[in-house]
């Protein structure tokens, strides 16, 4: 139904903007179709539609729940050569999909380089960097 809106509204000549994809990718995402969400993603260039932080973490979430860290990773490495900021909830979906997938390195470097940068880490994501690294028996790292 959210495809079929979108379709229906560039028919119509209503222009969709950032936040009508980020609705269709969420649907896709919820229903697993992160390939699809990730599509939609790169068709927004072609209408002419500025990609956001709110799409970012859309599709992050949608890559998260299936536990594809590695596109995960790839669609933040694009879009931040495009100039879209990643923000708290984009890092915690690239940990969680990482934790997901017991990709525990990958979890500890994410933080670890978010404070060698002197961002501003919040729980959430040190809860599910440690939580990972608990249940794989890694607790010293």
């Amino acid at each position: 139904p959210a495809l079929e809106l979108l379709e229906t509204m560039q028919g119509a000549e209503v222009l969709p903007d950032s936040l009508t994809f980020s609705a269709a990718m969420g649907c896709l995402g919820r229903a697993g179709e992160w390939p699809r969400a990730l599509e939609l993603l790169e068709s927004m260039s072609t209408c002419r539609v500025e990609k956001s932080t709110v799409c970012l973490n859309v599709v992050l979430t949608a890559c998260e729940r299936r536990g594809v860290w590695r596109q995960a990773f790839d669609v933040l490495g694009r879009l931040a050569s495009e100039g879209v900021q990643a923000d708290q909830i984009s890092l915690n979906a690239l940990v969680s999909a990482c934790a997901g997938q017991s990709e525990w390195q990958e979890a500890l470097a994410l933080v670890a380089g978010l404070t060698d940068a002197e961002a501003q880490v919040e729980e959430e994501t040190l809860n599910a960097a440690s939580s990972t690294c608990a249940r794989l028996g890694k607790w010293r790292q």
